[in-house]
């Protein structure tokens, strides 16, 4: 309200260090009639909803025609004399399925969309009327049009939610990922889809910005919405969101720790603590390219733990992709993460309250909550990628299956 009030009254929004969001958002909201802001959100919401259940549906298609190598021929059978041929598909309109597959219920599409919508960080993010949401619709839109094949669009999308958050930039991989699975020629190679999208993305994200400078009137915006600094010695600009030149308390790791650390390491702690959004993208895509949702939903598990200026509607965002990939959750020990996000919920407003507000605590008893809220969903991550993976073993090695079935009926 603050930056529509200057910006209506021919003032610079982004004097006095008030508005901090894109020029693009600014006009926005300036046409908008103020009675209809509530509504814009609930229908951002509903369009983060339909697009999570599209693609739920797109994932239960891939999952009942993935493909489970058979058994050798010589395998006994599960009555132990004789020997037969079971089936190498998922046993769709086979006589004879694998009796070592592990049986998956089947995905609800619906019931991931109610994971989004239900889910009290979603309730919260909503009722805040949080502009982190626009961000969201277009992330996950970018991923509902890669899966439809609609290249430009899906790109144009993602360069739209990474011109509002830089973070979601990362989502180009699994967005190449699911163009590149669509596309009827097949034989480009994973990275060199990864570079095409990238060099797409950056002519469309360059775009956003000059219009931006136009809207504008000059390039002011980048310093408060992006935060970019100008050193002038180097000659380089530096985005300074990435610098965390705002500490203000919030949920993330990086306000309390950059607050106590030396200058002479600043620099050097914060290229460390960045790297982590997107030094893991690498060995994901490697290991796990078959599967681009799963990619998105650690990428977002992990911008949600270590971006700069995280909040409760990152955390909303991957939830639902963990209820699409429903099959992973025999292979999971959810106890341990669940119970910490839990103590974390309850005890960052606790703390919160109890520093900000009676001054009965201190900064320390926040960031402890923070630390578990980190440690969590570090802990659901890592419990994700292991789950995968050992689903990923099971179903490349069809003898080591047939020996635990063997065991278990022992």
């Amino acid at each position: 309200k603050e930056g529509l009030f200057l910006f209506r009254n021919g003032l610079s929004p982004y004097d006095g260090g008030v508005y901090h969001q894109a020029p693009l958002l600014l006009v926005f909201f300036h046409y908008l009639q103020p009675q209809l802001w509530r509504y814009i959100f609930v229908a951002l919401d509903a369009l983060v909803a339909l697009c999570l259940a599209d693609l739920a549906g797109h994932k239960r298609a891939l999952q009942e025609h993935e493909s489970w190598p058979a058994l050798p021929p010589s395998a006994p059978a599960k009555d132990g004399g004789e020997k037969k041929q079971t089936s190498a598909t998922t046993g769709h309109g086979s006589a004879e399925p694998d009796p070592t597959r592990p049986v998956d219920a089947p995905l609800r599409p619906e019931a991931v969309a109610a994971v989004y919508l239900l889910n009290p960080y979603s309730l919260l993010a909503c009722m805040g009327q949080s502009t982190v949401l626009f961000g969201h619709a277009a992330a996950v839109s970018s991923l509902w049009l890669a899966m439809s094949g609609c290249r430009f669009a899906s790109i144009f999308a993602l360069a739209l939610a990474t011109y509002l958050d830089l973070y979601p930039v990362v989502l180009v991989i699994p967005c190449a990922l699911l163009l590149r699975a669509k596309a009827s020629n097949t034989d480009r190679g994973v990275w060199q889809a990864v570079t095409s999208a990238s060099i797409l993305l950056a002519v469309f994200v360059g775009c956003l910005v000059a219009l931006s400078r136009d809207l504008a009137g000059s390039w002011d915006f980048l310093d408060a919405t992006y935060g970019v600094m100008w050193v002038l010695q180097a000659g380089l600009r530096m985005f300074s969101e990435l610098f965390v030149s705002d500490l203000t308390p919030n949920i993330g790791l990086y306000w309390y720790f950059f607050i106590e650390i030396f200058d002479e390491f600043r620099t050097f702690f914060l290229l460390v603590f960045q790297m982590f959004v997107v030094v893991f993208a690498v060995p994901l895509t490697i290991r796990f390219s078959e599967h681009p949702l799963f990619i998105a939903q650690v990428i977002l598990m992990i911008v949600a733990t270590f971006k700069s200026y995280p909040s409760v509607a990152d955390v909303s965002l991957y939830l639902p992709f963990m209820a699409m990939h429903q099959e992973l959750f025999k292979y999971r020990s959810p106890f341990l993460a669940g119970t910490l996000l839990l103590y974390a919920t309850v005890l960052l407003p606790l703390f919160g309250g109890l520093w900000t507000r009676s001054s009965s605590g201190n900064a320390n008893f926040f960031y402890a909550a923070t630390l578990v809220a980190a440690l969590a969903q570090v802990v659901l991550a890592v419990d994700a990628v292991r789950a995968m993976a050992r689903r990923e073993w099971d179903r490349l090695h069809p003898a080591l299956r047939q020996t635990r079935v063997e065991l278990v009926h022992a």
